[in-house]
């Protein structure tokens, strides 16, 4: 209302000047004042309106600046988590692997250290009278050869390839071996026994005894023709032969591997391709 009778008097005062009707000098001081205090008043709200713009730009940047410091502390705070759950990770693996090893070490001299035999009163032997020596048995009677003890007492299965694998993957190729080698003794059927025989072999080849790698692979797939680690075992056989320098041998395996598993998924026929490719041969005879 007052910014429209202001307006009223600018229409006023601008239609006097004209010369449209005459105003007493009062009444043009007081169209005058009017008009100044209106603009006093606009530059009063343009103050107020600047003031507070800079007001909110302020606490916007101070806001942003808060989020943006509590987000590089809670970044920094879940980074340093994470580095303290892998060292304490790291921590538990080297203790589980020492711990493996101790307790290996321990099941093993406990094996070994003979038995001290406890006397009792019936096992004491009487003198008796001398017997004529009994003749040496002949050699269809020679007895038995002693069983060796096991390496480690049989859990299960499931546990006792864990705990060869585990050995394996941790670089105990020599304890893996003799794990391995008793799993196949111990459980000759069963499910996992195809797998146990292939990291056998795998044992031996990363010792660097291809030849014996080479026996070990065939077992993969002449004792378990239908496992699926037949042909990696195929694979793996052709690389101990071109390792011996047995190269015929390795080309007719990979060719093999190609012509058998060519269509079937997996890495296995490429693996074998790109081999041949690297001994200077074709896929074909």
């Amino acid at each position: 209302m007052k910014l429209n009778r202001t307006v009223l008097w600018l229409v006023v005062l601008s239609m006097c000047i004209s010369g449209c009707f005459t105003l007493s000098e009062p009444e043009i001081r007081q169209i005058q004042r009017s008009v100044l205090d209106t603009h006093r008043r606009v530059a009063k709200l343009e103050d107020s309106t600047s003031v507070s713009v800079r007001e909110m730009q302020n606490e916007t940047r101070a806001t942003r600046a808060d989020v943006g410091e509590n987000l590089k502390e809670l970044q920094d705070e879940l980074r340093r988590t994470g580095e303290k759950v892998e060292e304490n990770t790291y921590q538990v693996r080297q203790l589980t692997a020492k711990l493996d090893e101790i307790l290996y070490s321990l099941q093993a001299a406990q094996e070994t250290i003979p038995q001290e035999r406890v006397v009792k009163p019936a096992d004491i032997e009487v003198e008796e009278p001398e017997e004529t020596p009994t003749e040496a048995p002949t050699d269809t009677e020679k007895p038995e050869a002693a069983v060796p003890p096991p390496l480690l007492k049989p859990v299960s299965p499931e546990e006792d390839y864990r705990r060869a694998k585990r050995d394996y993957d941790r670089g105990n190729l020599e304890i893996a071996k003799l794990e391995f080698d008793e799993y196949l003794r111990n459980y000759p059927d069963s499910e996992l026994a195809p797998n146990a025989q292939f990291w056998l072999a795998e044992c031996h080849f990363k010792s660097g005894d291809f030849r014996t790698a080479v026996t070990e692979f065939k077992k993969v797939y002449t004792e378990f023709p239908q496992n699926n680690k037949v042909p990696d075992a195929m694979l793996n056989e052709a690389y101990a032969h071109d390792r011996l320098g047995e190269r015929e041998e390795a080309v007719r395996l990979l060719r093999k591997i190609i012509s058998q598993y060519g269509d079937s998924p997996g890495h296995v026929a490429e693996s074998a391709k790109i081999k041949l490719e690297s001994l200077g041969e074709s896929v074909d005879e």
